[in-house]
């Protein structure tokens, strides 16, 4: 078993580190920034996840979000200087497993992540680490006529062949499932779809806060890909999300003006 501690503070991560290793009887790597705990993410097999990074600092939400998009399977243990302050409120919004004091010994933290891995692999009814659950499909609810689903896939046949394309998907605003593709077999549209909805609607609920209007569009960054989530509008005929996954040194620009032109004709086989 390998667990990943991100921490700026690279003398407090070795010192739990150390702890986590000797009790726990794992591998235990270290990461001081988002990024790096990416890649590490990425390519080193990790099975579980503890940050320190801040989560009211643009460190400790974007490596969330990109858990969130890209391995929801994963859990995610937070610590926090205040574990039951706001940003206890964001780590569950984005997914995290469980927050606990910043300076909980290797033993509660081990405590926390067996509980989590209990949970995630037996999970009931589909649901998710993070509390979302898995979309129903409309088709197969007999919502959407087949001539409805072929024009849907026909609409998403220019974003599908743009350079750089993983994935792609189209939902409700509730989460059910409409359209979902993927070029890339670690990608389960339906699974990170589910946790991605669930963060553009928390988007929404944010910018109206901060604006007085929800936003239509919402890209995560990683160094591997780029996620594109788009909102056909909340007063819309039918209310839409899409999600493609692309690429970093993909074409976002060109994909970008696919989705933007598929999604009011997609909108008008949905209503």
């Amino acid at each position: 078993m390998t667990l990943l501690l991100v921490d700026e503070d690279t003398r407090f991560a070795r010192a739990l580190g150390s702890e986590l290793e000797r009790t726990g009887e794992c591998q235990v790597l270290t990461a001081d920034t988002p990024s790096a705990a990416m890649r590490l993410v990425s390519n080193e097999g990790i099975h579980c996840v503890v940050s320190g990074l801040a989560l009211t600092t643009n460190l400790g939400l974007p490596l969330l979000l990109f858990m969130a998009a890209m391995h929801p399977h994963i859990p995610v243990v937070v610590l926090d200087d205040n574990p039951h302050g706001s940003g206890s409120d964001l780590s569950a919004w984005y997914g995290a497993a469980a927050t606990l004091p910043r300076r909980s010994s290797a033993d509660e933290v081990w405590s926390r992540l067996d509980q989590t891995h209990t949970l995630t692999s037996c999970l009931p009814g589909g649901h998710l680490s993070g509390g979302s659950v898995l979309p129903t499909s409309l088709a197969a609810a007999g919502l959407l006529t087949e001539e409805n689903t072929m024009a849907i896939e026909e609409l998403f046949a220019d974003i599908r062949t743009t350079n750089g394309y993983l994935a792609g998907g189209l939902m409700t605003f509730t989460g059910d499932l409409i359209y979902a593709q993927s070029n890339d077999a670690t990608i389960d549209v339906e699974v990170v779809g589910a946790t991605l909805n669930d963060i553009f609607r928390n988007a929404h609920a944010a910018s109206i806060q901060l604006t007085g209007n929800p936003c239509r569009e919402l890209i995560i960054q990683t160094p591997a890909v780029h996620i594109i989530m788009n909102c056909s509008g909340v007063d819309s005929l039918a209310h839409v999300h899409s999600i493609v996954v692309v690429k970093s040194d993909g074409n976002r620009t060109l994909m970008e003006l696919h989705v933007k032109k598929m999604l009011p004709k997609a909108m008008e086989e949905v209503a």
